[in-house]
């Protein structure tokens, strides 16, 4: 019995430590991380398996994007509720209905009810990064949050790069329903060891529920506007109107929060130089993150006509590098500063991207590799410096809340990158190619084609090249402001 009493007393002791603490965060917000992107691998078996006809991809699409409109919406609810009732507790709540999503989507007999189903999963998914964002803040020192957020941030990317690979290895083993029942246990496993941490609410902290509700249909609004193609083709006059509606109610929201004793969206936050140049970043950081996590394997695929898997190992010369980029950034956050870290992770991304666009159907290494591994080191690198910016302007009890808003604007900015991708892309393709007569050879009419999609992906990573050096402006005004240590004490 001493033994095992010892044993318990030491695992509790490894576990509560700073490395503790921060390993259990990296665990949780990795394996949350992972369902943002495995269902890129399950989507074809799940259309398969629930009859959903090819034609109807657009609907099925909802999956996917129902999934990342829940996870951004859930953000600020769950960063500012782990303020105010302890952030282990409302870690360990939003596990709990992260698993209950994914049981509901391993049992899915229809697609109304894999939608239903992958919300709520959003709903705890989304809720963990700014929570474990927070916890991992307060865990250490001051001198060592970048660190803490470059090891939080490199693990949610390991996840999502990760994603497609897992899902693909447990559909070959067992079926894409099994991805989802293995985060059952996954899910409590993080649970058990949450509970070996102390959890401290705050009792002089209040939740502003009508300003959460506002806040979370704006982003409803935007992210669904956003996320339309038709806002750049003028085809429907809808994505306008969801977009405005959304800023009124953010407008409104600072209004009337104005009057509100702990609003969500406090004054301090907009009013901070550091926190709004830290958002402007991170929104055009998410544009240009998403057109290129999408254009180099669609264009590996298309007119480089590369097969299935060269094509992922393409990306994965550029995703692999993000979390090298966020770990490096943290532990030369300290020398350097957040200003100079940011500026040069964008110079890295607007390099890459760069020389990028002047990629052809065929492309020699090191030219493929080497701005593939630059773009994936500067988008990394952004991240701590983005996130001490942002978490620096709040105070210790206004942490989740902070966390939460800085990692939606990139969300937000994300939905708008994708928007940009599938409709100017393929408007600019339709305008190349609308003129074009057959060939007298089939030959012929395919090499013009091929032609006007390589200036549609040139064009496309040499504006998100442009918009990632623009983005220097914003982080030129970054910086560190000075709050209070409270370390190890808001957990």
């Amino acid at each position: 019995m001493r033994a095992v009493k010892g044993a318990r007393q030491l695992f509790t002791s490894i576990a509560s430590s700073e490395s503790g603490v921060l390993a259990i965060i990296c665990l949780g917000v990795f394996s949350t991380a992972l369902d943002q992107t495995v269902v890129v691998a399950a989507l074809p078996g799940v259309m398969v398996d629930l009859e959903i006809p090819l034609t109807d991809l657009d609907r099925a699409s909802w999956i996917v994007t129902g999934y990342l409109v829940a996870y951004t919406v859930a953000m600020p609810l769950g960063g500012r509720l782990s303020d105010v009732h302890g952030r282990i507790r409302m870690f360990q709540a939003s596990l709990v209905v992260f698993s209950v999503g994914s049981l509901f989507v391993a049992l899915a007999p229809n697609f109304e009810w894999i939608v239903s189903a992958r919300v709520i999963q959003a709903v705890g998914g989304g809720a963990t990064v700014p929570i474990g964002l927070a916890m991992a803040v307060a865990a250490v020192s001051p001198e060592r949050r970048g660190i803490a957020i470059g090891l939080v941030a490199a693990a949610a990317e390991a996840g999502s790069v990760l994603g497609p690979l897992y899902g693909g290895a447990i559909i070959e083993l067992a079926g894409w329903r099994w991805i989802f029942w293995l985060d059952i246990p996954q899910s409590f496993i993080l649970i058990g060891l949450l509970a070996i941490l102390p959890n401290r609410p705050n009792p002089a902290a209040k939740m502003d529920y009508f300003g959460a509700v506002v806040l979370g249909a704006s982003l409803i609004f935007l992210t669904a506007g956003l996320s339309q193609r038709a806002i750049f083709s003028g085809e429907s006059v809808y994505p306008y109107l969801f977009a405005a509606a959304g800023i009124a109610l953010i407008f409104a929201l600072v209004m009337v929060e104005r009057r509100s004793a702990q609003p969500l969206l406090a004054p301090f936050l907009y009013r901070s130089r550091a926190f709004l140049s830290s958002n402007t970043t991170q929104f055009l950081v998410g544009v240009a993150l998403i057109i290129a996590l999408v254009a180099v394997p669609l264009m590996a695929a298309t007119v480089m006509e590369k097969g299935a898997l060269e094509s992922v190992l393409q990306l994965l010369r550029l995703t692999a590098a993000i979390p090298v980029g966020a770990v490096v950034g943290g532990y030369v956050l300290r020398r350097a500063g957040v200003r100079s870290v940011c500026i040069i992770g964008l110079a890295f991304m607007g390099a890459g991207l760069l020389v990028m666009s002047g990629w052809e159907t065929q492309v020699e290494e090191p030219r493929l590799t080497l701005p593939l591994v630059m773009a994936g080191l500067g988008f990394g690198l952004v991240i701590p410096p983005i996130g001490v910016s942002a978490l620096s302007a709040a105070p210790g009890h206004y942490w989740g809340a902070a966390a939460s808003l800085v990692t939606a604007s990139r969300m937000v900015g994300m939905a708008l990158g994708l928007a940009a991708l599938s409709a100017w892309g393929i408007e600019r393709f339709y305008s190349l190619t609308g003129d074009v007569a057959l060939g007298p050879t089939f030959e012929e009419t395919e090499a013009v084609l091929i032609g006007a999609g390589v200036t549609v992906f040139q064009n496309l990573f040499m504006i998100t090249g442009f918009l990632s050096l623009l983005a220097i402006l914003p982080a030129m005004l970054m910086r560190e402001e000075d709050v209070e240590d409270t370390s190890g004490l808001l957990l």
